[in-house]
């Protein structure tokens, strides 16, 4: 690993950017001196002491040479406001010397391979990312020869275009510990399992540390300065010269500045960082490293046993250490068995820094490491691996990012990680960020970061401080209450409630309750849901509603007033047959429509238009009352009354035959000279019809309507429904149907890299438009669906679905794949949404 792919590797040991050694003051030195003294401390790897005799040197000597040294050494330290400026002044004057070249061959422009590069991921340090895009495109279409750092510079370009597209979320806070970081680094955060305390790693001092060593002179001996991680007593005024690990302990909600633990966890001669905790917090593991100037040279994962007196000596943990670099280790559970997760630089790895597993043999015990694969491992470096409740949280320079180093999330569901989700602003910055942990809910917790606004030694970006972070609470509940009628309470419902999260359907989760009328469910964020509720002899009634971007919690209050159910029976009426429709009748002596009577002319209106051929006879009666001359004029006007409310709504009048019949035909005792009710009377003013042409029968539905009186149910039958058959046999269909001419497709042998695509041809088979609410399916499919269009009845459309061969989680052999659907129609029986869904399969090879 060569040092400048490092990204300042104390980041990786504890962060702890900013604890170089710095060298006593200058003494008068020739250029030649300073030069040969600078290169000599790069060779150390001891940066800082470089950097500033290459600064000493630049104050006579200005070449392009030496300023690319500086600008490296700055951005290696984090100085990203000084590494941006050095950057630029380069980068632009190698432009201009090649626009010079062009018209003057001979000129002779200085190679810096990949400064660009560089300058770019400067300025998106800086969170310059608008700036930083077209110097990452420059690199990559013009400079980029090694096709690593081609590769590292599209996933930075993807991560300045992820970074303007995101916004900074509102319930997040992140806030300095200012009572507990110093100026110099302060590291690894971990939280004891009952929460009191908190285990960090700190040189514990604000002043430059600095060794006894004589003021720099001009001999031979090229002595100047000390190297960072070289000996000393261990112990100076103002801190140690060694990382230590610290127990902090929480005072009215402020964590006070820690205390060093003894020498059975902090051994001289070591930087001692990185603790973590067994679930029942008995166990510490922490690593000791040693440093190579500004590089970590070594590092070892070592565990201790808690005592009544305190911590017990340090053991090396077996199994996990080699002749590698082990650090930054986590206890967790995989397959059901204890393993312990640390990141690791042995060979086999995908990148510099992998996550690795180990699986628990005996205490401090483990069997030989586990890489965790490629969908967590990336060919940058991933490090601070936080594990609880089955979701890993690790840093990482490899996958598309905002800053330097991001924090991730990925959950293991019992064979396999997810894809790792960026946590986005607010606990990623434009700079790194590690060490993230959260409590179980994952509303509080602690990260380490080198963002602005910290404390610092030296520049604004060098040193990494703790951070609390906090997630503003939002919590959404629904309460459903049902009724029936004038908002009367309707107990013995059934509530059901469907969740929808990305492509997840859940539910539906099923309520029923006796004795009360409301119901109450706790609901996730970002979602969407359906309610269906439903009670025996009522029709069912649904909503939807959803919970996203709820910036406060809320309570959604949902009250349904369930309708009567409407049951049918079917009659068959035959030719010359008179069939009596209940709802049209009459005031005394008058042949105006009553309203009520539209229903039933309706099923006329819709029996002509379905039975094209059909001739009725339109029959009205009157009551005894009255001349039987008057009666019979009279019913003839109400007839011809009903015949023209047809006519005026569509209806040929050459298909109905208006007559009237008087007082001839009564159907109850009421004839003349019977006294009787008026209700009575009415029962006889009433409109019949009867088949004179056409079909020698027809089907008609009745409705009975399902009420409840006093707990029992009561059927009562109205006419006014509508007709089923259209005389071929053939049925209507209500409502908007979905209906595919194909629901499956076969894609057969694909290679990676093939998009093939496929349409599913669809039509509208139903008498009401069909809108679509939602399409989806998988990542690795694309699919192009008819948003916001609605399809009239026997309209027709398509669904286009992509399959992406190239997505790098699919994995070569038979796929299946399902696209979900869901309308803005209802299922006219169920009264819910209505689903449906279509598949494809395929063969992937290499």
């Amino acid at each position: 690993m060569n040092r400048i792919s490092l990204l300042f590797a104390l980041a990786l040991l504890a962060s702890i950017s900013g604890t170089t050694l710095l060298a006593q003051p200058i003494n008068q030195a020739t250029p030649e001196k300073m030069l040969e003294i600078a290169r000599e401390k790069l060779a150390e790897k001891d940066y800082y002491n470089a950097l500033e005799w290459f600064e000493k040197y630049e104050e006579e000597n200005e070449t392009l040479e030496v300023a690319f040294e500086i600008a490296m050494l700055e951005y290696q330290l984090r100085d990203y406001a000084d590494a941006e400026r050095s950057f630029r002044s380069i980068v632009r004057r190698i432009d201009r010397l090649k626009d010079r070249k062009k018209r003057k061959p001979a000129t002779e422009v200085p190679s810096f391979p990949d400064i660009r590069f560089y300058y770019a991921r400067t300025l998106k340090m800086n969170e310059r990312y608008e700036d930083a895009i077209p110097e990452f495109e420059t690199y990559m279409n013009d400079e980029a020869e090694d096709p690593v750092m081609f590769r590292r510079a599209k996933t930075e370009l993807e991560g300045c275009r992820m970074a303007i597209g995101m916004e900074m979320p509102a319930d997040i806070t992140v806030s300095n510990l200012e009572d507990l970081n110093t100026e110099f680094a302060d590291a690894s955060p971990a939280i004891t399992p009952d929460g009191q305390e908190m285990y960090y790693a700190t040189f514990d001092r604000d002043e430059i540390i600095t060794l006894d060593d004589d003021a720099i002179g001009t001999d031979d001996s090229g002595s100047g300065g000390t190297s960072g991680g070289g000996g000393g007593s261990g112990e100076e005024e103002g801190g140690s010269i060694y990382i230590r690990i610290h127990k902090a302990t929480k005072n009215e909600g402020i964590w006070e500045k820690g205390q060093v633990l003894d020498q059975q966890i902090n051994r001289e001669e070591f930087h001692v960082a990185n603790p973590a905790f067994s679930e029942d917090g008995n166990l510490m593991f922490f690593t000791r490293a040693i440093l190579s100037g500004n590089e970590v040279g070594q590092s070892t994962i070592f565990y201790s046993r808690k005592t009544d007196g305190g911590w017990g000596p340090a053991n090396e943990v077996k199994g996990v250490n080699g002749d590698y670099i082990a650090k930054h280790p986590m206890p967790g559970e995989l397959y059901g068995r204890d393993v312990l997760f640390f990141v690791s630089d042995m060979d086999g790895g995908y990148g510099g820094f992998d996550i690795y597993y180990a699986t628990l043999e005996g205490e401090g015990a483990y069997r030989n490491p586990v890489n965790l694969g490629e969908v967590i491992n990336t060919a940058g470096d991933e490090a601070t691996p936080f594990y609880i409740d089955g979701r890993l949280y690790f840093s990482s320079s490899g996958h598309p990012g905002i800053g330097g180093y991001d924090v991730f999330e990925s959950v293991w569901d019992g064979t396999a990680w997810s894809k790792p989700q960026n946590l986005g602003k607010g606990v990623n910055s434009s700079v790194d960020d590690l060490y993230f942990n959260t409590d179980l809910e994952g509303y509080s917790g602690f990260l380490v970061s080198n963002r602005p606004g910290g404390k610092s030694v030296r520049s604004k970006t060098c040193c990494d401080d703790i951070w609390s972070y906090s997630k503003k609470r939002i919590d959404a509940d629904l309460v459903v209450s049902v009724f029936q009628g004038e908002d009367a309470p309707l107990a013995g419902a059934t509530v059901q409630l469907v969740t929808i999260v990305d492509d997840r359907f859940d539910g539906p989760k099923s309520k029923t309750d006796d004795k009360s009328n409301t119901f109450q469910y706790e609901l996730e964020l970002d979602a969407a849901y359906a309610v269906v509720v439903s009670a025996e002899g009522f029709l069912p009634d649904t909503a939807s509603f959803n919970t996203v971007g709820l910036t406060e919690s809320k309570t959604f209050e949902l009250p349904f007033i369930l309708q009567p159910e409407v049951v049918y029976d079917t009659i068959t009426v035959t030719l010359n047959e008179p069939i009596r429709l209940n709802n049209i009748y009459y005031d005394f002596n008058d042949d105006k429509v009553l309203p009520d009577a539209e229903k039933d002319l309706k099923v006329l209106l819709d029996l002509l238009s379905e039975y094209p051929d059909l001739v009725i006879e339109l029959s009205s009666h009157t009551d005894s009352r009255g001349e039987d001359s008057y009666n019979e004029r009279l019913s003839q006007r109400r007839a011809n009354s009903a015949k023209r409310w047809l006519v005026e709504n569509g209806a040929p009048s050459s298909k109905i035959v208006a007559k009237g019949y008087g007082e001839s035909q009564i159907l109850n005792k009421c004839k003349n000279g019977v006294e009787c009710t008026d209700e009575e009377h009415r029962f006889n003013r009433r409109t019949e019809f009867k088949i004179l042409e056409g079909p020698t029968s027809i089907q008609i539905k009745q409705e009975k309507v399902q009420k409840k009186v006093r707990g029992e149910v009561i059927e009562e039958l109205d006419s006014g429904a509508a007709p089923v058959g259209n005389g071929s046999g053939d049925m209507v269909q209500k409502g908007a149907v979905l209906q595919f001419e194909v629901e499956s497709h076969d894609f057969g042998v694909v290679t990676r890299g093939e998009k093939p695509s496929f349409d599913f041809r669809f039509s509208n088979a139903g008498d009401e438009p069909l809108e679509f609410d939602i399409v989806s399916g998988c990542e690795c499919t694309l699919i192009d669906w008819p948003e916001g269009k609605a399809f009239q009845p026997g309209e027709t459309g398509k669904i286009t679905i992509t399959y992406l061969s190239d997505k790098e989680e699919e994995s070569p052999g038979k796929l299946d794949k399902s696209i979900d659907i869901i309308l803005k129609n209802e299922d006219p029986v169920r009264g819910i949404p209505i689903f449906a869904e279509l598949t494809y399969s395929l063969t992937l090879k290499e």
